[in-house]
Parts: C-alpha cells; sequence; structure tokens
C-alpha cells in the first residue's frame, strides 16, 4: 500500500518535471543561432610548371645575365683600350727614333746606300731602315704580339665571366622554388655556348673579322686564332696608309709604296711596316740633308700611327675594325649563354 503510494506520488511529480524539460529543449531549439554556412573550398588552378620556371628565370637567371653582359662589354672594351695604349706607346718612341735616324751617323749610312732610283732598283736604304724602324716603334713580330696580348686577354675575360655565371645561377636555382632544377657543367655550357657562337658566326659575313674573334673565344690556340685576325685586320691598310703619307709631297708616296712591297717585309703586317718605312725613306730622298726633316718625319710618322690605329680599331671604307666586331661579338656571346640556359631551365628556345 505504501509502495503503491510512493509510485504515484513520485509520478505524479516527475511528469511537470519533464513536461518542463521538453518545453526548455523546444524553447532552445527555436531561439538557438543559426550555425554559419561552411565555405566552400576550391582548390587553386594548377599552373603549369613552365610558367612558374618562366617566372625563376625571369626573377632570378636574367638579372645575372644583365649583369654577365655588362661586364663582357666591359672586357670588349678594355681590348680595345689595350690596343690603343700599344699604339700609343709605338708613338711615344717616334721621337727615339727619329733622333737615330737623324744622327750624323745614320744620315752617312744612307747616303752609303742611296745610288740612283733606288727605290725602284735597290732596297739596302729600306733595310737599313727598316732595321731602326723596328728597333724603336714595332716589328711584325711585336704588332702581332701586341694585339694578340689584347685579343687573348679579351677570351680570358670572357671565359672567366662565363664560369662566374654558371656558379651564380646554380646557387641562386639552388635558392628558389626549383632546387632540383638540373644546371650544366661547365664544361657542357661552354661547349653548347661555344657551338652556338660558331652558329651565328657562320650567319656574318666571311670576310669579316668577327670570324677570327669567334674562333679565337672558342679555341685553344688563341695565339693562332689572334695572328690571324691582325693578318686580317692590316691587310686593308695599304690605300689608308698610302694616302696618310702622301702629304709629305715629293718622293714620299712613291716610296711609301715602294716600301709597302718586295723585300722581306711580306704579308699584310709587313705592308703595314713598309709604308712606314716608306713615309721615312722617301721623306729622306727629298730633305735628307734639310733641317726640316726632322720635324717633317716626327709628323708624318705620328700621322701613320694614328691611321693604322683607327683602321685597326675602327676599320676602313673595305672593311669594319675591331671595335665594331667585338660589340657584335658580346652580342653573340650573351645571346648564347641566354639561349642555352633557358633551354636547361625552362626548357624553351629564345631564338
Amino acid at each position: 500500500m505504501n509502495h503503491r503510494r510512493l509510485t504515484t506520488r513520485m509520478a505524479a511529480i516527475g511528469m511537470p518535471i519533464g513536461l518542463l524539460l521538453l518545453t526548455g529543449l523546444a524553447w532552445w531549439q527555436f531561439t538557438k543561432p543559426e550555425s554559419p554556412p561552411v565555405p566552400e573550398i576550391h582548390a587553386p588552378p594548377v599552373q603549369p610548371l613552365t610558367l612558374d620556371r618562366q617566372s625563376m628565370f625571369n626573377d632570378h637567371v636574367q638579372p645575372l645575365l644583365n649583369q654577365c653582359g655588362e661586364g663582357n662589354r666591359q672586357s670588349a672594351e678594355r681590348c680595345s683600350k689595350r690596343v690603343h695604349e700599344q699604339f700609343a706607346a709605338y708613338r711615344q718612341n717616334v721621337g727615339v727614333f727619329v733622333d737615330d735616324i737623324t744622327s750624323t751617323w745614320t744620315r752617312l749610312g744612307i747616303l752609303r746606300r742611296m745610288p740612283a732610283d733606288w727605290w725602284r732598283e735597290d732596297d739596302r736604304v729600306k733595310k737599313y731602315v727598316q732595321a731602326k724602324f723596328e728597333k724603336h716603334i714595332f716589328s711584325e713580330g711585336k704588332l702581332n704580339e701586341d694585339i694578340t696580348a689584347a685579343l687573348v686577354a679579351l677570351r680570358n675575360d670572357l671565359r672567366a665571366d662565363r664560369a662566374n655565371l654558371l656558379a651564380q645561377v646554380k646557387l641562386a636555382v639552388s635558392e628558389s622554388e626549383f632546387p632540383d632544377v638540373e644546371i650544366p657543367s661547365n664544361l657542357d655550357f661552354d661547349s653548347e655556348v661555344n657551338q652556338l657562337l660558331h652558329r651565328f658566326a657562320s650567319r656574318r659575313a666571311t670576310d669579316s673579322v668577327y670570324q677570327g674573334l669567334a674562333t679565337l673565344v672558342s679555341s685553344e690556340v688563341a695565339t693562332l686564332a689572334a695572328a690571324g685576325i691582325v693578318t686580317r685586320v692590316v691587310a686593308s691598310l695599304g690605300t689608308s696608309a698610302a694616302t696618310s703619307a702622301a702629304a709629305a709631297g715629293g718622293a714620299t708616296t712613291g716610296s711609301a709604296a715602294a716600301g709597302a712591297g718586295g723585300g722581306s717585309l711580306g704579308g699584310p703586317v709587313g705592308t703595314a711596316i713598309g709604308l712606314g718605312i716608306g713615309v721615312v725613306v722617301g721623306i729622306a730622298v727629298d730633305w735628307w740633308m734639310t733641317d726640316r726633316f726632322r720635324e717633317q718625319l716626327k709628323s708624318e710618322l705620328q700621322l701613320y700611327l694614328f691611321r693604322l690605329e683607327s683602321a685597326i680599331l675602327r676599320g676602313t671604307q673595305d672593311q669594319t675594325g675591331l671595335e665594331a666586331d667585338l660589340e657584335r661579338l658580346v652580342e653573340d656571346f650573351n645571346r648564347a649563354q641566354r639561349e642555352v640556359l633557358s633551354r636547361k631551365l625552362i626548357g624553351e628556345s629564345t631564338l
């Protein structure tokens, strides 16, 4: 009896509590704030690998190419400057040569060797003057050596800049988002750049000094290549140098032409020296016993050497000079380097 009464009493109490809980739950469901919508996640579009590498090339490699290109242009300018400095040294020695050639002993030596019409029938005076010219100013070997030294220095500068470029590219790529990109070895890079340079050279005029310069940069026989360049450049000087000698008048022009040919002065460099000697002996024929000879000889030799330098560096009407060909060489050299790196790093050609 008591048990039944207890159960009835608990039921009477539980029903209101349950009803209250249900009412609260319904109210909470009705009034709770709505959950924010879950944002949709969109994957970014996949960029082609080539575009990513192109950005890496533009950001990290191209600045290095630009820097190297400027260095190569400065190397070409130094090459031209070295040639100019050599000719400045030749001109400084003109005074010593004139002192020798106008000395009493030399004048007597010329007199002993001067038969009638010597410039047509005899070369004893020419050989006598040639020995002094080569001793004080330059010889065929000296001119070759000096220009060759300038060109070999250029080749060494270009090679050093190329090796430094590749080392910097390797470092830049290793620090980029593509550290595993394959970089060519120094040997492969040099070989491919040289091949492209020769392809560019084949499109140039075959009589241009540029051909020899391209061979010089890629050749291990630099002295031989440089000698060929000197020969090509000086080969065009005959008319220009003879014209500069004509200002002395009298027998000078004919003697300059005579000095340029025959005897021991063979080849283009010998021709250049012969023209210089022709200036000397031409004036000697006319004025060797007068006071005017000394100053006239200085003036004519200075003019001759200026013309010779100009023909080598700036060219003639028939042939480009070293400066223009060096500019084209550096332009193509830089283009070849960029092409090889673009192929290797991006897989695309820039040509």
